[in-house]
């Protein structure tokens, strides 16, 4: 079982987006907002429809455009956050005025009352040829100039405005930082686990897991990487353990293994659980995940591995998540022929495992539901001839037998094929001269040492 090397562009990308995404909306970008009135010889205002509102940016080149509606309004949003403006309003029937040095995001709203006059435009030219004149007096060139710049109001926008990116910027510190750190936790857990230290893996791996917080297409990785190294420090303890000749020490070495499978198992599942978050995540969300899909099919994969062999050893305490594991994984996999492999798999494990009578039903069930799996047909046969002690049981062995033969065509099933035909003559034998064997056929002696 190879270990999973996630790519932390994806991380980083989306990781920034979920700490960061109300802050980039209003840091990097602002909005201009306010209103145009023209004002009559008695004094009276009245709104303008359809007066231009021209914004150049100033420190780099920028132009942008908007016009009032018949409330005289205005709003124009996206300009770059950080921006110098000079902001020039003509109307048809008044007299142009713009406002310089205009940085949006200190002030509220920006408001302009024209004068009558001729209607001409004015161009970015004029207005800064205009203000470079007026530099020692007010900067408004007859337009009505910002909020004056000690304003409660202009202190408390500059404030609020501060502090979002100030915000913005921790969380994106924070992001890059815990990004450059699962890199290196990647790298050494999978460098290890690599060179089979398991112990080192492990750990790379579980100070990856808490470095990461609540990102699932990152736990179901780290989390299915650590189940894989588990299960292979547990499996290598379990086999170091069968050499041992002394009993009490060999029990140990497999208590020992049976603890490294249940702590596996409980890595798997929760790769799988994190791969399930990240499924019902919209694809553009944070946690969705860019390949979710082949990430939740690889964690119950995983699962499944680490499952067979927990039970293969005997870990306890299993319950029917063993079961839960296969279906889940059975349910997910879109290629027919893994999926009826898999189906068949989990009976043959029970029946591995020594659990024969639990395997029957499986097999039974699986046949229920396909009745031409092959590889279904063939393990119940097995497992049928297993515990066949009586003419009955060996009858119903001897056909399950001869149903796998009528159906296994393929060239792959050759050897077992011809395994099947020695068994049912052993039993056609056995059922002639009605006798109960002793021991059964020696090609169905299939269960294996814990």
């Amino acid at each position: 079982m190879r270990i999973k090397h996630f790519s932390f562009a994806l991380l980083l990308a989306t990781l920034f987006m979920c700490v960061a995404t109300e802050q980039t909306a209003t840091a990097q970008t602002v909005e201009a907002r306010g209103k145009i009135t023209l004002r009559a010889a008695d004094g009276t205002e009245t709104p303008i429809d359809k007066a231009v509102v021209t914004i150049y940016r100033t420190d780099i080149k920028g132009k942008y455009e908007v016009k009032t509606n018949k409330k005289g309004e205005y709003v124009r949003v996206g300009l770059p956050f950080g921006g110098t403006y000079i902001v020039v309003v003509s109307a048809p029937n008044a007299r142009p005025s713009y406002q310089s040095g205009v940085r949006f995001g200190q002030i509220p709203e920006l408001n302009f009352t024209l004068e009558a006059g001729d209607g001409r435009v004015i161009t970015l030219e004029e207005a800064q040829a205009a203000q470079a004149s007026a530099a020692a007096t007010a900067p408004s060139g007859g337009g009505n100039a910002a909020p004056p710049a000690d304003s409660a109001a202009v202190r408390k926008a500059r404030e609020e405005e501060a502090k979002r990116v100030a915000e913005y910027e921790a969380a994106k510190a924070k992001v890059t930082a815990t990004n450059a750190q699962l890199n290196v936790l990647l790298k050494t857990g999978n460098d290890a686990f690599n060179a089979k230290k398991y112990d080192e893996a492990v750990s790379a791996y579980d100070q990856a897991i808490a470095a990461t917080g609540d990102f699932p297409p990152a736990l179901t990785t780290f989390y299915g990487n650590k189940a894989v190294a588990l299960k292979n420090r547990g499996t290598d303890k379990y086999n170091a353990a069968l050499k041992e000749s002394d009993a009490a020490a060999k029990e140990a070495g497999r208590n020992a293994a049976r603890a490294d499978l249940k702590l596996a198992t409980e890595a798997a599942d929760l790769s799988a659980e994190n791969a399930k978050k990240a499924m019902s995540a919209p694809a553009d969300a944070a946690g969705g995940g860019a390949n979710k899909q082949s990430d939740m099919l690889n964690a119950l994969t995983r699962r499944v591995d680490v499952y067979r062999t927990a039970l293969l050893i005997k870990v306890p305490d299993l319950g029917d998540k063993t079961t839960t594991a296969f279906q889940e994984y059975i349910a997910a996999e879109t290629d027919k022929a893994k999926k009826d492999k898999a189906q068949a798999e989990y009976p043959k494990v029970l029946f591995d495992s020594g659990n024969v009578k639990e395997s029957v039903a499986a097999y039974r069930e699986v046949l229920a539901t396909n009745p031409n799996n092959t590889e279904a047909m063939y393990g119940l046969a097995q497992a049928l001839s297993s515990s066949a002690t009586d003419a009955a049981s060996m009858k119903e062995a001897r056909d399950a037998f001869q149903s796998f033969m009528t159906k296994a065509n393929g060239a792959e099933y050759a050897d077992r094929k011809k395994e099947a035909e020695a068994t049912i003559a052993a039993f056609d034998e056995a059922l002639k001269t009605d006798a109960t064997p002793q021991a059964q056929p020696a090609t169905n002696r299939r269960r294996r040492g814990n």
